[in-house]
């Protein structure tokens, strides 16, 4: 969407989010959200990506942790008996593309932009809608995360990846250990700080997930914000997020070894 339709946009998207904000919180699904509130205190879980690295091998290995998988992770499910403890998405483009499979998932919690009911999706067979609400932004690639929801029952923060906004979901839920899988941050179509759009034809945003028929551009140095945000946050609140991908580029949370995650034998955790 380009600077001009935003601007022309904002007023309406922003008595939207207003209205969605005071009348949301009285909803099933927020309810339903809050029922998770401290729930895993203490616990670990794991935060899939899809990335270029993500291997089915190793989503074999978390069939007994906890885990959250977004947007089209469901390419998978016919090659692996694991399925996400909790599956998000929140990007609307994917939504769109997707509401039917999305919808038909057989999977217990689906955590799904509440937008999506303007495409016909309803709160039934797992879906669980969440709101997203933040100021409004003319200039998207300018975002720098600055704060997060503290109940996520009434709303999201606003981020530029679902994996913060998976990772936002886990704090409320009370994990302590938060460990990043398939999170490669290489894309091969970026917009960074100054809305300069970068192509680089060698890199694979997809492997074992399917490609979207749209080709997104991912805002780099927003998205990147909302990792050094959510670093920063867990450090001082005694949690531990670690990125366990195998290889990728993203270094701002303290790398670990997915192997030493588990003991040799039967993929037991440590």
């Amino acid at each position: 969407m380009t600077g001009f339709k935003r601007v022309m946009l904002f007023p309406v998207a922003t008595a939207a989010r207003i209205f969605f904000f005071f009348f949301f919180r009285f909803s099933k699904s927020s309810k339903k959200i809050s029922e998770f509130k401290d729930k895993f205190e203490g616990d670990r879980c794991f935060v899939i990506g899809n990335g270029p690295s993500l291997a089915i091998d190793d989503l074999n290995r978390l069939k007994k942790e906890t885990t959250f998988a977004s947007n089209r992770i469901f390419d998978v499910f016919d090659k692996t008996d694991w399925r996400p403890t909790f599956y998000l998405s929140t990007d609307l483009d994917v939504i769109f593309e997707n509401a039917e499979k999305i919808s038909d998932l057989e999977l217990g919690y689906k955590f799904v932009n509440l937008l999506a009911f303007f495409k016909g999706m309803r709160a039934k067979n797992g879906v669980i809608f969440v709101f997203g609400f933040g100021r409004y932004l003319i200039r998207k690639h300018k975002f720098i995360k600055k704060s997060h929801s503290g109940d996520v029952s009434k709303y999201v923060s606003i981020s530029h990846t679902i994996t913060a906004v998976a990772i936002e979901m886990a704090v409320y839920m009370g994990f302590k250990e938060i460990i990043l899988l398939g999170v490669d941050h290489s894309y091969g179509r970026v917009i960074d700080k100054n809305g300069i759009l970068r192509e680089d034809e060698s890199a694979s945003d997809y492997r074992v997930t399917g490609e979207h028929s749209f080709k997104p551009a991912f805002l780099v140095d927003s998205t990147e914000s909302c990792y050094k945000y959510f670093r920063d946050f867990s450090e001082k609140n005694g949690i531990k997020i670690r990125n366990a991908t195998r290889g990728g580029k993203l270094d701002i949370f303290e790398r670990a070894d997915f192997d030493g995650l588990f003991e040799s034998a039967g993929g037991c955790r440590k």
